[in-house]
């Protein structure tokens, strides 16, 4: 049975690694997102404070700085959405490494690091294996891959031009993403 739970105004961190089953997310804006069973949770950050859900007496000072707060993004079109990588990662401070050998680029986000491999739509997060259902690629000098890595790495996406004053729909090629963890 799953347990729900109400925190209003909370940053949760879950275990993004286990795509198999839901999670609870909170937006800056504390909008509910999912659910998840408590044993899934890893900290929960309220006023600048993480507590390990494991061991309250565990707890430290952070700063909500670049890691939860969203940023824009300019998604790569090609008759449909995809995530530019190396930009994504670099706006969220990752620490980026590329393997020649291989051609796999890799990040850490979030304690937990992220391999891509050109051609292959098998993603690797902490070394389990999450389907893109679509091959990474190069596409005019940029690693891109699908929009379901976004929802592995437990982001939510808005597009504020998504509509012109007009209320009209602009085109998708021009739209900005807003990308908040």
């Amino acid at each position: 049975a799953t347990e729900l739970l109400d925190l209003t105004n909370m940053f949760l961190i879950d275990d993004y690694n286990n795509q198999s089953k839901p999670y609870i997310r909170y937006s800056n804006y504390f909008t509910f997102k999912e659910v998840t069973e408590l044993s899934e949770l890893k900290s929960i950050i309220l006023f600048g404070i993480e507590y390990d859900v494991t061991d309250t007496s565990k707890m430290k000072q952070i700063a909500l700085g670049v890691e939860y707060d969203y940023v824009e993004l300019n998604p790569v079109y090609r008759g449909h959405l995809e995530v530019p990588v190396v930009d994504l990662a670099e706006k969220f401070g990752s620490d980026l490494k590329w393997s020649n050998d291989n051609q796999t680029f890799s990040y850490n986000y979030r304690g937990s690091e992220y391999s891509l491999t050109i051609g292959n739509q098998i993603m690797l997060i902490d070394e389990k294996e999450y389907d893109l259902l679509q091959e990474v690629e190069i596409f005019e000098g940029q690693v891109v891959a699908t929009t379901n890595l976004l929802d592995a790495m437990g982001m939510s996406v808005e597009v504020f031009n998504k509509y012109d004053e007009n209320g009209e729909r602009t085109d998708v090629s021009t739209w900005i993403w807003s990308i908040r963890p």
